[in-house]
């Protein structure tokens, strides 16, 4: 009787698992959400192989007859494709943890080539295309579903890959889907809303946005894997909903719910002086960005939106303080600036000091004619929006030196702010 003994050793590496947790906690959570379903999936894949481990000795005890040997030998080579699979999935996808995507694709490939008609492969490859080649993932999850077509996790990242593709509808198709599987599923129902933004059914979008926000609110503080999308995230896309919704008061309550969360949260900010700017309220937002100017001093964005606040009351000094501190603080692009020059001057002229409303004037001016193509595209909506603005400048700065009885100088603005297609 012949005697064989087949050994088959699976190892997850659990060595540093703790940084790993800590690392995945600061990454996007649709990353986050992708990778615990690929380490489910392999610990599944574990489970099967020790179980076959145990039915191998079974056979390798009752072996008597070469049938049985050449059924033993199959199925060790099975094992051991199966094991090197697993191996491959495992270490890939701590590639992709690391970002490192072209290693990833690398294993990923390794692995089709040893099981071709697994899904798991498929869906790992696509979530590493994900990062840069939207329409190669999209083969790819499409390829995982053919195979696992109860594949939720693939639907959830096709539907982002649709989303950043601006394919809309079938966005919407795969997030109805992941829905239908997962009905409690946070990130389809936070991308739910975005693509529905998009289409402009905002009251879809208001809907599904409070539904991923209850989610979150529900799941446990210790529930790490299901903390993404931040809840920052959600109350500021709320807000732009909101906004879309005219319904500004309610904007501004989830603006300032984000603030909370993160004081430094650049596009709440930003939400929050637009609903404030719609909703016409001076008075509420000074008093709104000096309670978050207290918590955050050094936050410099704030001092340009309550100088803009201030000047709609006619409070020039203030404004100019604001201007200036914000200038002293702002780590932003020196391009950008120009609007600091630009309100400052403003409140200089009203105040009658023309001579520093012509010396913020041509700073702003200065700034804006350093502008290459990449900082009007990054800054401005087209070149014709840029032009417009340089014009206003220039005319202003010639209003300013008119009042200061320099007519030449002025003359000189008005005639280049002309060519520029300033209209009166």
């Amino acid at each position: 009787t012949a005697k064989y003994r087949a050994t088959v050793i699976v190892q997850i590496d659990t060595d540093d698992l703790n940084k790993k947790i800590s690392d995945w906690l600061k990454r996007d959570g649709e990353e986050r959400s992708n990778l615990t379903e690929q380490n489910k999936m392999l610990l599944q894949t574990v489970a099967d192989l020790k179980k076959r481990n145990a039915e191998l000795e079974q056979l390798v005890a009752k072996a008597k007859t070469p049938k049985d040997e050449e059924k033993i030998q199959t199925e060790i080579k099975s094992m051991n494709d199966d094991t090197l699979y697993a191996q491959k999935i495992e270490d890939a996808n701590m590639w992709i943890a690391q970002r490192n995507y072209k290693e990833a694709i690398k294993l990923f490939n390794e692995a089709i080539e040893l099981k071709p008609n697994e899904a798991q492969a498929y869906y790992g490859r696509g979530r590493a295309y994900k990062s840069n080649d939207a329409g190669k993932a999209i083969e790819d999850l499409t390829k995982a579903l053919e195979l696992n077509p109860k594949l939720v996790e693939a639907y959830n990242a096709r539907s982002d890959c649709y989303y950043k593709l601006k394919d809309y509808e079938h966005a919407l198709a795969d997030c109805n889907k992941t829905i239908e599987f997962k009905p409690n599923f946070l990130n389809a129902y936070y991308r739910r809303s975005l693509v529905y933004n998009k289409l402009k059914d905002y009251n879809k979008a208001l809907n599904d946005m409070s539904k991923a926000i209850e989610i979150k609110l529900g799941y446990n503080k210790y529930n790490w894997l299901q903390e993404q999308p931040y809840l920052t995230n959600m109350y500021c896309n709320r807000g732009y909903i909101y906004i879309n919704l005219q319904e500004y008061e309610k904007a501004i309550a989830d603006f300032n719910k984000t603030l909370e969360l993160d004081p430094m949260y650049r596009s709440a900010l930003d939400g929050l002086n637009h609903a404030y700017q719609k909703s016409n309220n001076a008075n509420a937002a000074i008093e709104n960005y000096t309670k978050i100017i207290e918590l955050e001093p050094s936050n410099w964005i704030v001092y340009e939106y309550r100088a803009e606040a201030y000047f709609k009351i006619n409070e020039y000094d203030k404004v100019i303080a604001d201007c200036t501190k914000s200038l002293e603080l702002s780590t932003s692009s020196y391009i950008y600036r120009y609007k600091f020059y630009g309100l400052r001057a403003e409140s200089y002229y009203k105040l009658k000091d023309y001579n520093n409303a012509i010396s913020d004037y041509t700073k702003a001016i200065e700034r804006l004619n350093e502008c290459d193509e990449f900082s009007i595209k990054t800054f401005f909506d087209s070149k014709n929006q840029f032009e417009q603005v340089l014009a206003l400048y220039y005319n202003k700065r010639g209003l300013a030196y008119q009042a200061a009885s320099d007519n030449e100088k002025a003359e000189a603005d008005f005639a280049k702010a002309k060519e520029l297609g300033y209209k009166e």
